[in-house]
């Protein structure tokens, strides 16, 4: 996963260059990927790569159309 995969391998070098052990990187990856795999899992999702800015995008179109006065300030 961390060659082939963007946001994991992204992840990975932020473990390192905070100076973790690559043992360690690799089993928080692992652990990453279990936590991944069981929300899937449990919501009845597909993956999707960048997740957390699709996540983000569909919380603010939400808010937007609960108040429209927030889209005339954006």
């Amino acid at each position: 996963a961390i060659i082939y995969n963007r946001e994991i391998k992204a992840y990975a070098d932020r473990l390192e260059k905070k100076g973790k052990p690559y043992s360690i990187v690799l089993n928080n990856v692992i652990n990453k990927l279990l936590h991944i795999t069981y929300s899937l899992v449990k919501n009845d999702c597909d993956y999707e790569c960048n997740h957390e800015l699709l996540r983000k995008h569909k919380t603010e179109e939400l808010v937007l159309k609960a108040e429209p006065s927030l889209e005339a300030a954006l």
